[in-house]
C-alpha cells in the first residue's frame, strides 16, 4: 500500500515513501526527525498514536499533550476532515490531498495541505492512517496577493470612479494586510496640499486638506520611497528633524508613494494603535504593488474625466496624454492617432499608418484573430463601451502589452458610425504580475528554480519523452559538508557560497536542461532528451570537475565537494516525485561511499531501504511487544572445566522470519537509536534471570552473567542509574553482575570514559573489555581503565594452531592481564587443540561452540542442573 508524502525543502523521507509497498511503513529515526514536514500517526477512530517534531513545532503541542487526542481537535472544519480521513480509512488508496485550516495550541488558525494514506499494522493487527502536513502560510498569501493585485487591475477598468476604486482596493487588501487604519492622500501642485481621497480611523476623523509640511506622510511623498518605523523609529526621525510629531501616536506605521513615471502623486498608508509587530517589509513591497495600480488609476481616470468634462478640449488632452488617443470612422475605415501614439510606441510620420489594417498589422499575431473578431462583434451589438487586452507592435520591433477602450458612436438611426478610443502601456503592470509569477517559481537567494518549478519541468518533460520515446535523468546533488563551512565563514557568505554554487552549475548545463534548489544546501538537474546513460554521467562528470576548483567568497578562497545521484526515466517511473526520490536515494548512497562522487540508482537501491525500513519499524513494535528472547553462553575453567558465568546474548524472535540473530538487528538499533531501551530491557531480564538460578544453585556454581554495553547506552547520563535498579529489582549480587563493553570506543572521550567506569565499579559491578587486542591497547593506556576481565577476540583465537601471529597475540594480551591482575577470557573456542595451546599459555577461561552453543533459558537450565549434579559427585 503507497504513502504519498508532500512535496518537501527537505525529500529524503517524503520520496523515500513514494510506492513503498509494505504492511507498514517505518521511520530512519534521524530522518523522521529531522524531516521539515508534519508526520503525525492516527489509529482509524482518529487518535494520535505518533508525531515527528515538526509535527509538534506546527502545533506548538508538546508530544503527550497530543498523543490519544482525535487528531480532528486540530483542525478548523472537523465535518471535511472526517470526510477525508473518512476516504482513507475505507479506501485501498491515497486518499490524495486536502487543503485546511489546523488549530495550534493558542486556538490560532493557519493553512495546511495534508495527506492520508492507510497503513496495515501488524503487531495491533489494524490499520492506521499516516498524515502528513505542511504550513502552506506563505503561500497562500502569494496566491491571494497575486488575487488581490489582479482584483485590483480588474476594478480599474470596471469602477465608475475613483472612491468606489478605493473602497475596492481597501476592502481586498484587507484579506492579507491589517487596515483598520487606512487612507490615501493625493497631492495637488496648485495648493501644494495633501488631502485625503479616502479615510479608515478607528479614532480620528478624515482631516482637512493640508500643506505638505514635515508630516510622515509628507516624508514618503518627498523622498518617493516607503517608510517602515515603530513607535520607537519614529520618535528618532522627530529628534532627527527627519519629521515633525504629528496625528495620532501609533505602534506600527507604514506608507508608500503613489509613483507615476513623472514622479510621486501622493501616498498610501496603514497603521496599528496597538501592535508593533503588526506589518513587514513583505507588507511593504505588496502595498507599494497596491500604490502603483491606485497611481495607474489615477492618472489613468483623470484623462478620461478631462476626456468627458469637455469635447472641446479633445485636441489638448489628446497631445497632453501618455496614452495613445484614437479615433476609427466605420464609414471609410480611416483611423487617427494622436502625438501619444508615437511617444508610446516609436512610429513617426507616415510610419503610423490612416486606416484601420495598420493597427491590425501591428497586433500580435497570437493576438490578431481574437481582437478584431471582438471589437467587431461588439460594434455589431449596439452597445458602445468596448475595452481589451492584448499585445502591440512598438516600432523596434518589441511588444507592449496595452489595454484598450474605446466608445462606439451611433447616428439617428442607431447605425455605428465611429468609435473613439485610448490606448495605455501596462507592460510595468504585467511586468510585475510575471515577477510576482516568477518569485513563487524561484528560488529567492539564487535564482534558479525552486522545488516547484522544477518539480513541473520534469512531469512536463516525462509527458514530452513518453511521445518522442526519449529518456530523460535528474541529478540530485548534496553539497558536502556544507554546514561546517556555513558555520565557519558565516551564514552571508555562505549566501554567496550558494549563490556561486547555482551558477557554476548552471555553466555545466545546456540550454535545455534545467539547475534548481531545493532548499538548503540541496540543488538538482534535470537533463533531458537523454539518448545514453553516458549523457547524464558526463554532465555528473563535469560537475565534480569545476566543483574541484575553490569558490573565492569576499577574497577567500572555499572548497565544496558535492555528492551527487543519478536516476534515469523509465518504464518502471511515472512521475517527478518517483524521479527526484530514486536521484535522493542514489545520492545517499554516494554520500555513504565517501563524498564527492556520483553514484547512478539502481532498484535494489529502493529495495534495500524499502527492507530496512520495514525492519526498523519491525524492531520498533518487537521492543514494544517484547519479541526477544536472551540466550545464554556458559564461560568455563580452561583447566577444571567447572562453570564460571555465562554470557547474556540476545535474540529476536521474528514473528515472520523466525529467530534472529544479533547482526541482522543491532546495527540498525545502534542508527536508530533503539538500542537503548533494548539493552536495558535486557540488563534487567539478564539480572532477573541470573537471580533466579543464583537461588537455586547456590550450592557451589557460580552465576555470574555477562551483558554486553553499547556505546550509546555507554553514553547514557542515566547508565548508573539504569544498572543500580537493575541490580535493586533483581537482587542479584552485584560482583554478580559483569558490564561488557568493547575496546574500540573506549579510546573516546577518555576521560568522562574513565569516570563513568568508576562509577559503575562503585555499584560493586565487574567490567570486562570485548573483542580485546582488535585495538592494540597499550599496557599503560589500559592501567587507567578500572576492568576486571579481558576477552580475547575469536580472531586471534582461531588461528591458534594455524601459526604464530594468533598465539602471539593471544600471549601478549594474557601476560598484561597477569601483570594488571585481570582474569582473561578466551571467546570463539571451536576445538581442542585451541584449549591446549591455551592452557599452555596461561589463560585461565573460555567460551564457545567446543563447549556450548548459546543455550535457552530452557536448555541452559538443563545445562546448570547437570554441572550441579557432577559437582555433588566430585
Amino acid at each position: 500500500m503507497s504513502v504519498n508524502s508532500l512535496d518537501t525543502n527537505s525529500p529524503n523521507l517524503s520520496l523515500a515513501y513514494q510506492n513503498i509497498h509494505t504492511s507498514m511503513p517505518t521511520f530512519d529515526e534521524g530522518v523522521f526527525n529531522s524531516l521539515t514536514d508534519a508526520v503525525v500517526v492516527i489509529r482509524t477512530d482518529m487518535l494520535i498514536e505518533r508525531l515527528n517534531p515538526a509535527a509538534l513545532q506546527l502545533t506548538e503541542f508538546e508530544e503527550s499533550e497530543l498523543v490519544g487526542r482525535s487528531v480532528l481537535e486540530l483542525t478548523a472544519n472537523r465535518r471535511l476532515a472526517e470526510k477525508f480521513l473518512g476516504r482513507a480509512v475505507t479506501g485501498d488508496k491515497p486518499s490524495g490531498r486536502l487543503e485546511t485550516h489546523c488549530i495550534n495550541k493558542l486556538g490560532q488558525r493557519f493553512p495546511i495541505s495534508v495527506s492520508a494514506s492507510k497503513i496495515y499494522d501488524p503487531a495491533s493487527g489494524t490499520d492506521k492512517i499516516v498524515l502528513i502536513a505542511r504550513d502552506i502560510t506563505k503561500r497562500k498569501r502569494l496566491e491571494t496577493e497575486s488575487g488581490i493585485i489582479s482584483r485590483i487591475i480588474r476594478g480599474i477598468t470596471s469602477t465608475a470612479n475613483l472612491d468606489e476604486l478605493l473602497a475596492l482596493i481597501h476592502r481586498s487588501i484587507r484579506k492579507v494586510v491589517s487596515a483598520e487604519n487606512f487612507f490615501v492622500a493625493l497631492y495637488d501642485p496648485t495648493t501644494e496640499l495633501l488631502s485625503m481621497q479616502f479615510f479608515v480611523d478607528k479614532f480620528d476623523e478624515m482631516p482637512p486638506p493640508s500643506k505638505v509640511g514635515r508630516s510622515f506622510s509628507a516624508y514618503v511623498f518627498r523622498t518617493g520611497q516607503p517608510l517602515f518605523c515603530t513607535d520607537e523609529m519614529a520618535k528618532e526621525m522627530i529628534a532627527r528633524g527627519d519629521v515633525e510629531s504629528v496625528g495620532t501616536d501609533s505602534a506600527i506605521w507604514l506608507g508608500v508613494p503613489l509613483k507615476t513615471p513623472t514622479g510621486p502623486i501622493g501616498v498610501l498608508v496603514v497603521q496599528d494603535y496597538d501592535d508593533r509587530d503588526t506589518y513587514s517589509l513583505h507588507d511593504a513591497e505588496f502595498l507599494t504593488s497596491v500604490a502603483d495600480q491606485i497611481a495607474v488609476a489615477i492618472e489613468r481616470k483623470r484623462g478620461e474625466d478631462a476626456l468627458r468634462r469637455s469635447q472641446e478640449r479633445f485636441e489638448l488632452v489628446t497631445r497632453a496624454t501618455s496614452d495613445a488617443i484614437w479615433d476609427w470612422n466605420l464609414e471609410t475605415e480611416e483611423l487617427w492617432w494622436n502625438e501619444g501614439f508615437e511617444k508610446l510606441f516609436g512610429y513617426k510620420g507616415e510610419m503610423i499608418g490612416t486606416d484601420v489594417n495598420s493597427w491590425k498589422r501591428r497586433l500580435h499575431p497570437e493576438d490578431r484573430d481574437r481582437v478584431v473578431a471582438d471589437i467587431h462583434r461588439h460594434i455589431e451589438s449596439g452597445k458602445n463601451n468596448w475595452s481589451d487586452e492584448y499585445r502591440f507592435k512598438r516600432h523596434d520591433g518589441s511588444y507592449a502589452y496595452v489595454i484598450d477602450r474605446g466608445y462606439v458612436v451611433h447616428d439617428a438611426d442607431g447605425k455605428p458610425v465611429r468609435m473613439l478610443g485610448s490606448m495605455m502601456d501596462v507592460s510595468d503592470r504585467k511586468l510585475l504580475e510575471e515577477q510576482l509569477t516568477h518569485q513563487a517559481l524561484h528560488d529567492p537567494l539564487t535564482k534558479i528554480a525552486n522545488r516547484v518549478l522544477f518539480r513541473d519541468r520534469v512531469e512536463h518533460a516525462l509527458s514530452k519523452q513518453r511521445r518522442d520515446n526519449t529518456t530523460l535523468a535528474v541529478l540530485f546533488l548534496d553539497l558536502d559538508n556544507f554546514k561546517a563551512v556555513n558555520d565557519s565563514i558565516g551564514h552571508g557568505a555562505g549566501d554567496k557560497l550558494l549563490i556561486a554554487v547555482a551558477q557554476r552549475l548552471q555553466d555545466c548545463l545546456r540550454n535545455s536542461d534545467t539547475a534548481a534548489r531545493l532548499g538548503g544546501d540541496e540543488f538538482a538537474v534535470l537533463v533531458e532528451a537523454v539518448h545514453s546513460s553516458d549523457e547524464a554521467v558526463m554532465i555528473a562528470e563535469r560537475i565534480k570537475t569545476v566543483f574541484r576548483e575553490p569558490f573565492v567568497i569576499d577574497g577567500k578562497e572555499v572548497f565544496m565537494g558535492t555528492s551527487i545521484g543519478i536516476a534515469q526515466s523509465g518504464p518502471a517511473v511515472r512521475t517527478s516525485d518517483e524521479l527526484l526520490r530514486n536521484a535522493d536515494l542514489a545520492m545517499y548512497r554516494a554520500k555513504n561511499e565517501g563524498k564527492g562522487n556520483y553514484v547512478v540508482f539502481e532498484q535494489r537501491m529502493h529495495e534495500a531501504l524499502v527492507e530496512r525500513l520495514e525492519l526498523e519499524l519491525d524492531l520498533r513494535f518487537a521492543i514494544e511487544s517484547r519479541e526477544f528472547v536472551i540466550h545464554y553462553q556458559p564461560i568455563l575453567d580452561l583447566m577444571s572445566g567447572d562453570m564460571i558465568g555465562m554470557e547474556a546474548l540476545v535474540r529476536w524472535d521474528h514473528p515472520r522470519y523466525g529467530l534472529l540473530a544479533p547482526m541482522k538487528f543491532i546495527p540498525l538499533a545502534e542508527e536508530t537509536n533503539l538500542i537503548v531501551p533494548l539493552g536495558e530491557w535486557i540488563l534487567g531480564e539478564a539480572c532477573q534471570q541470573a537471580r533466579t538460578w543464583a537461588d537455586k544453585y547456590s550450592g557451589g556454581l557460580d552465576i555470574s552473567v555477562t551483558v554486553n554495553i553499547s556505546i550509546r547506552q555507554f553514553q547514557q547520563n542515566e547508565l548508573v542509574d539504569i544498572v543500580r535498579q537493575a541490580l535493586e529489582k533483581s537482587g542479584l549480587k552485584p560482583n554478580a553482575l559483569i558490564l561488557e563493553i568493547t575496546e574500540s570506543f573506549m579510546m573516546q572521550e577518555t576521560e568522562s570514559t574513565i569516570v563513568k567506569l568508576h562509577d559503575l565499579k562503585k555499584l560493586g559491578v565487574r567490567l570486562a573489555i570485548d573483542d580485546f587486542g582488535t585495538g592494540y591497547s597499550s599496557l599503560s593506556y589500559l592501567q587507567r581503565f578500572p576492568i576486571d576481565i579481558l576477552k580475547i577476540d575469536k580472531s586471534f583465537i582461531d588461528k591458534i594452531g594455524n601459526g604464530k601471529e594468533g598465539k602471539a597475540v593471544a600471549r601478549a594480551i594474557i601476560m598484561m592481564g597477569d601483570s594488571l591482575n585481570l582474569r582473561t577470557i578466551a571467546e570463539g573456542i571451536e576445538r581442542p587443540e585451541q584449549i591446549q595451546a591455551l592452557q599452555n599459555l596461561g589463560c585461565e577461561a573460555g567460551q564457545g561452540f567446543h563447549f556450548a552453543m548459546p543455550l535457552t533459558p530452557e536448555a541452559m537450565e538443563d545445562f546448570l542442573a547437570e554441572k550441579a549434579a557432577v559437582m555433588v559427585l566430585d
